[in-house]
């Protein structure tokens, strides 16, 4: 029989002999899998939030945009506007041209100022990209004041869409959504920009977009109609 001190060391020695190799290995394994749960948990919630915070800002500054074009447009000569279907609209605004108080003359009829245009910020016929000089083209908005001879006022262009706007997938201009060119995978042929008539009114569709963190292309639409008050 063991004397009690012997019973004492052996339990002694019980309690400082550590854990096991196999202990260490389940424990690791159980750790690892926690965290890798907790980490997949955490970029799940990143992901989302940063999927929002794209979707807030598209949606803002496409409504922000559709509501100014919209406020310009009600109040456009319906025979002065030009570039319809397109991705540019030329149209012209009641003015107090004679300084009467009124935009009309002494005839009663209505005065009207010189072209206003609604476009993206690349070269074309109306002026050359960048016309802001803010180093921002494609992506976008602008609302560009013209003067009597059709030059652009630069100091008084408007920002519409900042940074945002949906680059054109019609990259050759054929109208046809070819190989290639459906950069966003909805299999519709997006201008991110689009002026058409419909009927009397003009439909306006602008788009914004943005991207996940992986990279994916999130997308916020809007297309409304308004009447040009003006005839």
């Amino acid at each position: 029989m063991k004397s009690l001190d012997d019973r004492t060391q052996s339990s002694r020695h019980a309690k400082q002999r550590g854990f096991t190799l196999l202990e260490v290995v389940v424990t690791v394994t159980i750790l690892t899998v926690v965290m890798g749960t907790l980490f997949t948990i955490g970029m799940g919630i990143s992901d989302t939030a940063i999927i929002q915070n794209v979707t807030i800002t598209n949606s803002q500054q496409v409504r922000g945009a559709m509501s100014q074009a919209m406020r310009e447009l009600r109040q456009a000569s319906r025979s002065g506007i030009t570039g319809l279907p397109g991705a540019a609209i030329t149209y012209q605004i009641p003015v107090d041209s004679d300084y009467n108080g009124l935009a009309v003359d002494s005839n009663f009829e209505c005065e009207f100022g010189p072209n206003r245009v609604i476009k993206r910020d690349v070269q074309d016929d109306i002026c050359g990209a960048d016309i802001n000089d803010d180093g921002i083209t494609e992506r976008q908005l602008l609302l560009v004041p013209l003067d009597a001879a059709d030059a652009p006022i630069v100091d008084q262009v408007q920002v519409l869409i900042g940074n945002q706007l949906l680059v054109d997938e019609d990259a050759n201009g054929n109208g046809t959504l070819d190989s290639g060119e459906d950069t966003n995978g909805n299999g519709v042929l997006d201008h991110g920009v689009w002026f058409e008539w419909d009927g009397r009114r003009v439909a306006i569709t602008i788009q914004a977009s943005g991207t996940s963190r992986q990279g994916n292309p999130l997308v916020s639409e809007l297309t409304q109609s308004v009447l040009p008050r003006n005839s």
